[in-house]
């Protein structure tokens, strides 16, 4: 699909004329296109009709859905709209609004982004096995409590335990750039962030379901109300019955964030406990054993699972943390430009030159990237 194709193509789904093939279409292309940097001017005039047309169309879009829906769909509408007009906005920024000589650079010099290994099974026997072959290995078999595997996504087939004696775990892992879809015994979705893990039992016991993450993950939890499900994270647990919500686990920060899109949530750290509301984020100190609530940027949180960065004056410490798990480089900054923020968008697909480009052209700042290293300076 071109990069007009897919700006008509979003005209089109805003005005309620997109099939529902059309809509699947858009959807994909949304969270995982990168379109060609050559951009004629004619293109680049188009390219910021249809921003303007498009951002407009989103807004009154989203304000007159909002009056007349309430609660969750109303939160769900708004968070699909704004990272829909994000990805389009992340696109236009980046193919239309630099510099040509910064596009024919890139054209000329960035490498593909890093490469990854696939995500990883650990079965109980501690054998591992690579997911992107794991549909071609005998030891990943239906006694195994797999249904099926697909690229990106693993199935579990729909039994019980027959006691919590009897738990047999698995642990799936995801390396550098890579992110991965579970569905679980009982039917709960877990997608996972780069650089996460889950451990899980193959099936769930009758009275709970118990998962251990490290990273990121978001949770669709299947709902049974005789076994609560909990997401057992550093030292902080979230229990629930049945809802959507995302859980940053990251042991580096030292602190455990939990936004909550739909249902309702108790978090647990230490002594201290919490619930959520659809909308709120809770974060666990794991230093002082303290929680804390806030209303949620749920676009920000959730942009991740979209195939998208974004910032929104974000300082670039934390910037180049989020960069470095993804790309799997480890980062230095120098003190003149650790108050530096940025605001912004790009897709995860792009490679890391991509992404320290961009930095570069809206915060003035210069970089070198050195044997896995990123050093950011003046």
């Amino acid at each position: 699909m071109t990069q007009e194709e897919y700006f008509k193509l979003c005209k089109k789904y805003l005005d309620g004329q997109c099939s529902k093939e059309e809509e699947e279409l858009l959807e994909f292309y949304s969270a995982n296109s990168s379109f060609n940097d050559d951009v004629s001017e004619d293109d680049a005039i188009f390219n910021k009709e249809i921003h303007a047309d498009l951002s407009e169309r989103i807004d009154r879009h989203v304000k007159q859905h909002t009056k007349k829906t309430a609660g969750i769909k109303s939160l769900w509408l708004q968070v699909a709209a704004s990272l829909l007009i994000v990805a389009t906005l992340g696109l236009v920024i980046y193919n239309v609004i630099q510099p040509l000589s910064l596009r024919n650079y890139a054209s000329k010099h960035v490498s593909k982004k890093t490469e990854a290994t696939a995500p990883v099974l650990r079965l109980p026997n501690g054998k591992e096995l690579q997911l992107d072959n794991a549909s071609k290995n005998a030891a990943l078999s239906y006694q195994t409590g797999v249904d099926s595997v697909s690229g990106g996504y693993i199935k579990y087939r729909k039994h019980l335990a027959l006691n919590a004696e009897t738990l047999v775990y698995h642990t799936i892992t995801t390396p550098v750039g890579k992110r991965y879809q579970i569905e679980l015994s009982d039917g709960s979705r877990v997608w996972l962030n780069a650089q996460s893990s889950i451990k899980f039992p193959v099936a769930f016991s009758k009275q709970n379901r118990d998962v251990t993450i490290t990273g990121e993950c978001y949770f669709e939890v299947a709902k049974n109300n005789e076994a609560p499900f909990s997401v057992f994270a550093n030292g902080t647990v979230v229990r629930v019955l049945g809802t959507h919500f995302n859980v940053s686990a990251y042991p580096e920060d030292k602190l455990v964030q939990t936004t909550l899109l739909e249902g309702a949530v108790q978090l647990t750290n230490g002594e201290s406990t919490l619930k959520l509301k659809p909308g709120e984020v809770g974060v666990a100190n794991l230093s002082n054993k303290s929680l804390k609530s806030s209303e949620a940027d749920v676009t920000d949180a959730m942009a991740w699972k979209s195939g998208l960065f974004i910032f929104k004056d974000e300082n670039i410490q934390n910037v180049m943390k989020t960069a470095g798990r993804w790309y799997g480089v480890e980062v230095e900054i120098a003190d003149e430009v650790k108050q530096k923020s940025f605001y912004g968008t790009i897709s995860r697909n792009r490679s890391l030159e991509d992404f320290m480009q961009l930095l570069k052209l809206t915060e003035g700042i210069n970089y070198a990237i050195k044997e896995g290293r990123v050093i950011v300076m003046k």
